[in-house]
């Protein structure tokens, strides 16, 4: 049936992309294709780590009742691609589908991966549009981190039991209005789901369905100071996935609310150095009583140094508190640091950055509040017009709470004890891309990502390597 529906709204999208009556209109036909290899190898270390309590009987809802087995492949890979795309001078409409046919050498397995996606854009005044945006994803994998928005994103797919299929698809709207100058109003709508493809019953999945609803203000004062204020309200529904563990847990004992209220002052004052002063409250409330709800407030004081046009420096912080129910609230801190090169050839990207966050989509259960520190360094090259170099490397710190469940699967989860689980994750990697003959290029990926944590069975070194050449160009246009 979800299915359908992403069908539906797909077509929906694209009739509205071709429903315009007085502008011309122009079209345009993309395609392409994708063929390489890729390697991938995980091995997981039981004797890292673990919990004192292993011994006694008692495991970690992260933790399978089997052991992760290692895992790897060599595969082939060819991913044809189509895109459309049609334009006028009051709106715009994209489409684009790309099937991925995979075939592993080791196990003979093969199967299709699919990425969709499709977007409609439309200015009704100079001033109010709105854009329409589908995306739909069906893999065996999740990203790598070699994008600052996987690893960056509190709701990214978790990938610690390893492989799986799974699809998500996102269906959002967005409309915003520009009411005086510089300042602006903005609503939007996003509904996300997961769902995992036959799952392993003795593991930690969970599919969910997402509502999230978004409003922002942005106001320019003058040409000193301005202000912005946004809200988020996000509705989480989790579905049965058939795993044991949801004898203890069941999937609806993780539906719930959460809640975003934010504001910031900034001011360009002081030449070269804008400071900024920033409100943020954020609050995850469960449906029962038996998961722990709990609030976070931060106060943020921002400076930064535009040192030069193409140097710049950031650096801020403040305290935090955060309430935790059937806790004393306690007093924390958050802290952030950045550096911004870009230079004609090349650029660099340095961020460090502490505090408290919520990650309830991770689509497992690994969800919660967490406390985490964060450093990222990216820096690319461009040695030649047709030669690019890429490296990245990130080093994540990050304490949660976690449900410990008995042996003997059934026991009321209200009696179960809570143990603070703590998980490094470094990730590095480095990309190089060639274009020749004007419609072919060559790429080349490598990512180590090593993970360390208390709770056993949880601790890896990962190895991911990709060889593509591709050939893309303009079919037509009319």
């Amino acid at each position: 049936m979800k299915y359908r529906k992403n069908l539906i709204v797909v077509l929906a999208i694209l009739l509205a992309g071709t429903a315009t009556y007085s502008f011309a209109r122009d079209y345009k036909v993309s395609a392409g294709i994708s063929t390489g290899f890729e390697f991938y190898d995980r091995k997981y270390n039981s004797d890292d780590g673990g919990n004192e309590d292993e011994a006694d009987g008692v495991v970690t809802l992260t933790e399978d009742l089997t052991a992760l087995q290692d895992d790897n492949y060599d595969r082939f890979r060819i991913t044809p691609l189509i895109k459309i795309s049609s334009d006028t001078a009051r709106d715009g409409m994209a489409f684009s589908y790309s099937p991925s046919f995979r075939y592993d050498y080791d196990t003979y397995d093969h199967d299709i991966d699919h990425t969709l996606s499709a977007s409609y854009n439309r200015f009704f005044t100079n001033q109010w549009h709105v854009t329409l945006t589908e995306d739909y994803r069906q893999s065996d994998m999740v990203d790598d981190g070699s994008t600052r928005a996987t690893i960056d994103s509190p709701d990214a797919v978790s990938d610690t039991n390893g492989r799986r299929q799974y699809w998500t698809n996102n269906l959002g709207f967005r409309t915003e209005y520009t009411y005086w100058e510089s300042s602006q109003l903005s609503f939007g709508y996003v509904y996300s789901i997961l769902e995992n493809v036959d799952p392993d019953p003795l593991r930690n999945y969970e599919n969910y369905d997402k509502h999230t609803a978004t409003m922002a203000v942005f106001h320019q004062f003058d040409s000193i100071w301005n202000g912005t204020v946004s809200g988020r309200y996000v509705r989480g529904l989790y579905e049965s996935t058939g795993t044991v563990l949801e004898d203890v847990v069941p999937a609806s004992d993780n539906d719930l609310k959460e809640y975003m209220i934010s504001t910031k002052l900034s001011s360009s004052l002081i030449e070269h150095h804008p400071l900024s002063l920033a409100y943020a409250f954020s609050a995850t409330d469960y449906d029962v009583a038996t998961r722990d709800d709990s609030i976070i407030h931060d106060i943020i004081l921002g400076w930064q140094w535009n040192i030069t046009e193409v140097f710049i420096a950031s650096l801020g912080g403040g305290p935090t508190y955060v309430d935790i129910s059937g806790q004393d609230g306690e007093w924390k801190y958050n802290a952030n640091f950045g550096l911004q090169y870009e230079m004609e050839r090349s650029s660099l990207n340095f961020t460090s950055a502490g505090g408290y966050e919520y990650q309830n989509f991770s689509g497992t259960d690994e969800s919660g509040l967490r406390k985490y520190w964060q450093t990222r360094l990216d820096y690319s090259y461009q040695f030649l017009k047709d030669l690019s170099f890429s490296i990245y490397s990130l080093y994540r710190n990050e304490d949660r709470q976690e449900l410990f469940v008995l042996s003997a699967l059934g026991d009321d989860t209200a009696d179960l004890p809570k143990e603070t689980i703590n998980r490094k994750r470094f990730v590095a990697g480095t990309g190089l891309g060639y274009t020749f003959a004007q419609f072919y290029s060559v790429t080349f990926s490598y990512n180590y990502t090593k993970l360390e944590s208390d709770a056993i069975r949880d601790n890896y070194d990962e190895h991911r390597l990709n060889l593509m050449l591709s050939y893309n160009r303009d079919l037509f246009s009319w």
